[in-house]
């Protein structure tokens, strides 16, 4: 029993020689590169991987997490990196562009090729070539980029110009023609006036003729107007006032053969 009251008696004091104040629980020191646990979680682990650590190394992170690393390496959490959007036009190809500028190229050659003939040409040859020219150039005026460029626009003048003097050449043809039909100069001939084939419906009489052409060079010439009417064709607007100037004296011929064409009937 001795024994045992000794030991207690050791324990005591050595019990009130120690310090219990190191017990209480105080914050341990901050260490560059210590998660702060208060903070917001994102913004935690970055200031942890921006601040060294306590070896003075960036915080290192796995390298199968590059999506990660790009978020901790950024201030601003909304500018973390996204998927790429898938580019509208492949990377090495340039934006499609229209092909109005040749189409102005090839009615030029065209209309170029029909007014220079030796030979007058045939009514029907020259119904043939407005047929295939003017509606090409009405898509030109479709297209929204074309006339604000210059090329595109001077060259439009130079095809309704063309247009407008090979109509002039129609109606000449046609009233010349429609003059020996009706002074009977072309009896003997039988090419001077052809066949009218509608279908099953065929004629060959020179009024009839006459009628089936004059008709079909009225369409044509109607057509004419309406490419060069500046109230029905907004995109001419854009045109320059020189431009704008010679396709008014182009609209104004175009008239001028419409009147003439209806006082010769």
């Amino acid at each position: 029993m001795s024994g045992h009251g000794s030991r207690s008696r050791e324990w005591s004091v050595a019990a009130s020689d120690f310090n219990f104040d190191c017990l209480v629980a105080t914050p341990p020191p901050t260490v560059a590169g210590d998660f702060d646990p208060s903070s917001d979680s994102l913004g935690g682990l970055q200031a942890c991987a921006r601040s060294p650590t306590s070896l003075g190394s960036p915080l290192d992170l796995p390298s199968g997490f590059p999506f990660l690393a790009a978020c901790l390496e950024s201030d601003d959490p909304a500018s973390a990196p996204t998927q790429p959007e898938a580019s509208v036009h492949p990377p090495g190809l340039s934006p499609p562009t229209c092909d109005c500028l040749q189409t102005l190229i090839s009615v030029v050659d065209h209309l170029e090729n029909s007014l220079d003939r030796s030979e007058p040409a045939a009514v029907d040859s020259i119904l043939m070539c407005l047929k295939h020219a003017i509606p090409k150039t009405e898509g030109v005026l479709r297209c929204s980029r074309c006339l604000s460029q210059a090329e595109h626009a001077s060259l439009f003048v130079i095809v309704c110009e063309k247009l407008t003097n090979l109509s002039g050449a129609l109606v000449d043809c046609f009233l010349h023609r429609k003059q020996r039909l009706r002074s009977g100069s072309a009896s003997s001939d039988s090419s001077a006036c052809p066949a009218v084939q509608f279908g099953s419906y065929s004629g060959s009489s020179p009024s009839e003729w006459i009628r089936v052409a004059h008709v079909l060079v009225s369409l044509h010439l109607k057509s004419l107007r309406t490419l060069l009417d500046p109230w029905t064709q907004p995109a001419l607007a854009g045109l320059k006032d020189k431009q704008r100037t010679r396709l008014l004296a182009a609209e104004l011929k175009t008239q001028k053969l419409c009147i003439r064409l209806q006082d010769m009937d």
